[in-house]
């Protein structure tokens, strides 16, 4: 229900099928709607069935085609590059601060590239094999490392913070 990747209408449908599988006391608990302050919910209803189809390129090393959009003035979401398809190996799917990005080699940039996965449509599965990397992705160590999911070279850095702040350094970097 807190989500922000699963709509309203989602939300509701799968605490009602949930309840349906539960006891009348927990089924009570379960519709208690959880509540959060300005929560943007998603409007996409797709995104269930792109990350299907995704997960199936994966488990099929196949090369996958889509549309990808980004968000106009008009807060719609327009086609990027004219509408041209993007073709693509995709990886792994990451979830960072709520959304889901596709992990995935583009031949265009000769390296890596994340697409938001709510933005992609029209996916489709091609017969031409992915790219084959030279070292496998750590998925967990890749995400660890990768802010907001912007790519870029990877540097060492060192930084100074306020000794008050070290709940939320370790929170987000580690002990």
């Amino acid at each position: 229900q807190s989500s922000k990747f699963i709509t309203q209408s989602k939300s509701q449908r799968l605490v009602k099928k949930l309840g349906s599988h539960a006891s009348i006391y927990q089924a009570r608990e379960l519709s208690r709607q959880v509540f959060i302050a300005g929560r943007v919910k998603s409007q996409n209803e797709q995104i269930y069935y792109n990350v299907d189809i995704l997960h199936s390129a994966v488990a099929q090393n196949r090369q996958i085609t889509f549309g990808y959009r980004d968000y106009g003035l008009d807060k719609k979401l327009h086609p990027r590059r004219g509408g041209e398809p993007y073709t693509i190996s995709p990886y792994l799917l990451c979830w960072d601060d709520e959304h889901y990005y596709l992990v995935a080699w583009h031949d265009r940039y000769d390296g890596i590239a994340h697409f938001r996965v709510d933005k992609m449509h029209k996916i489709q599965i091609t017969e031409q094999p992915c790219h084959q990397l030279t070292k496998k992705i750590d998925a967990a160590e890749y995400a660890k490392r990768t802010f907001g999911m912007f790519s870029g070279e990877l540097k060492r850095l060192e930084m100074e913070f306020d000794d008050s702040l070290i709940g939320v350094v370790i929170d987000r970097f580690g002990k």
